[in-house]
């Protein structure tokens, strides 16, 4: 069990990615997407190819809070 290693939460094998519920192991990629105001509670870890749409989603939501001009 690794309690140091930078995860939180999702026992020993790892915090649960968001998208796909499977546990993130040790060593595998991590995405860390933050929504703004943190919509729906999708902001968190996900696995590398899982992160990818929700990085973008969160992209484009933070593009869309910037004031135009």
């Amino acid at each position: 069990m690794y309690l140091n290693d930078g995860f939180f939460g999702g026992g020993s094998e790892g915090p649960l990615c968001k998208a796909c519920k499977q546990p993130i192991l040790k060593g595998q990629k991590v995405t860390r997407v933050e929504f703004p105001d943190n919509a729906h509670d999708m902001s968190g870890d996900y696995h590398g190819a899982c992160g990818k749409p929700f990085a973008s989603m969160a992209h484009a939501l933070d593009m869309l809070k910037r004031p135009f001009g």
